[in-house]
């Protein structure tokens, strides 16, 4: 493994996280050395009295937000005891269909209600956007029992909503906004970025520090507004129960490093958005266009007919030795940070141009997934998760054979890890066909191995 990750890192330029970007920024020294464990000196994560204590206080203030919690096993850890926490509450969530697969496993760990919404979602670019305030209050209004909202924003390919509308209306009906900002943790350093979360009223917000800051894979934090002292003993509770017992001070000194890092040079990143949005200005791509709410987040939307995300993708890793963080049917998406210079974004943007020039459309195939509209159709609901894994009435079926059967597990194309259907779910041809597409693109679809998946008798 040692051996594959330097040839790697050597060979190819990334243009995926973690935001340190394969070392080029890279904010640790003597990593072996400051790999130690709880003694009376270094603290204790679970029970902080002193430096874990004082850095958590002072990312909180970065962020504004009333309390900060370091995350050592991800924004899951912080979504799982988050939901964990607002679980204890009587009644059901609202959930938007894009979130995290995190979200879901809450709701199946500890048996929750859930009603769901789909965010708006862009046919011709082949991606969610932002969710409706409108719907959200609709929902509420149909199902005063909801207590807690979880959304996503922004969106893996940077789409952001208006949270400060959504948490005006959640809390006008007594309910609590969580907020999954895995991909936002780097939107307090610069003006020219939308506004976090936290500073729009969200009541939990869970940040993936490694996305898009220097830190290590794993990192993240969790920031919490104006809990009552009995929520915030609970959450702590949870926090200890998903988190490791024995967490390492290397991630937790990347976390405190790279949010310095970002705090110290917020002028150097203004300067550097400027010159990105100016390079992406004076240098179109005939075929495509950048679309997203954040300027860092460069998601490329393709207008070539035939031409997939994923094809470009492969293209831009096999001739150009460039791999982006995920690909669509319509779209690819490239993370960019501190880390890249403009070369590096210049060698992306002419990569594109290169592959999408050098296309023979005599031979092309159009390669296009034919089915937007199971990206808001939600699925028919033939009981709830729990219900449907703990079944022991189950089997084995050929995926392509599966239609009117109840799915035992989540189906989740990887990235983005968001379920196409969920347990105790009915599976539609329209489902079936959709997958199989991905399937011959290579798309890693958790819940299916060798064409077969797992559904109730």
């Amino acid at each position: 493994m040692y051996e594959e990750l330097k040839k790697y890192t050597h060979e190819i330029k990334s243009f995926h996280m973690p935001g340190h970007k394969n070392g080029k920024l890279q904010t640790l020294e003597d990593v072996y050395a400051l790999d130690v464990t709880e003694v009376p000196w270094t603290d204790d994560l679970h029970h902080p009295t002193g430096i874990i204590k004082e850095l958590q206080d002072r990312i909180a203030t970065i962020y504004r937000s009333d309390q900060t919690y370091l995350l050592i096993n991800g924004s899951t850890a912080g979504i799982l005891a988050t939901m964990a926490t607002r679980a204890r509450q009587q009644g059901s969530v609202l959930v938007s269909r894009n979130c995290h697969k995190s979200v879901y496993n809450s709701i199946y760990l500890h048996q929750i209600k859930a009603h769901y919404i789909y965010p708006s979602y862009y046919a011709d670019e082949g991606f969610y956007g932002e969710v409706s305030p409108k719907s959200i209050e609709k929902m509420l209004l149909e199902h005063p029992d909801i207590h807690t909202v979880v959304i996503t924003s922004p969106t893996y390919e940077g789409m952001t909503s208006d949270i400060q509308a959504i948490s005006d209306i959640v809390h006008a009906y007594g309910a609590t906004l969580v907020v999954d900002e895995a991909h936002g943790a780097h939107f307090t350093f610069s003006d020219k970025l939308p506004k976090s979360a936290i500073e729009q009223g969200a009541d939990y917000v869970i940040q993936s520090t490694h996305k898009t800051l220097p830190c290590l894979t794993q990192t993240a934090i969790l920031h919490t507004q104006k809990l009552s002292d009995e929520e915030r003993e609970i959450l702590k509770e949870y926090l200890a129960i998903y988190q490791s017992s024995s967490p390492s001070y290397l991630l937790m000194s990347s976390i405190e490093q790279g949010i310095d890092y970002m705090d110290n040079h917020r002028y150097a990143y203004d300067q550097w958005i400027d010159a990105l949005q100016l390079l992406l200005k004076t240098h179109p791509i005939q075929g495509g266009y950048w679309m997203s709410d954040d300027p860092t987040r460069l998601t490329f939307v393709i207008q070539q007919n035939g031409v997939s995300g994923y094809w470009l993708s492969e293209a831009l890793r096999n001739k150009h030795q460039i791999q982006v963080e995920m690909a669509g049917e319509k779209h690819i998406v490239a993370i960019t940070s501190l880390a890249d210079t403009l070369e590096d974004i210049l060698e992306l943007v002419d990569g594109i141009k290169a592959c999408l020039g050098g296309i023979d459309h005599k031979t092309m195939q159009d390669d296009i997934i034919k089915n937007q509209a199971i990206g808001t159709q939600l699925p028919q609901q033939m009981m709830l998760m729990h219900q449907a894994k703990q079944s022991l009435e189950w089997m084995w079926i050929a995926l392509k054979d599966a239609q009117g059967y109840t799915s035992r597990n989540m189906i989740i194309p990887y990235p983005p890890g968001i379920p196409l259907i969920l347990p105790g779910e009915a599976i539609t041809q329209e489902i079936i066909d959709y997958l199989i597409g991905l399937e011959k693109h290579d798309k890693e679809i958790y819940g299916i191995i060798k064409g077969e998946i797992q559904v109730l008798k």
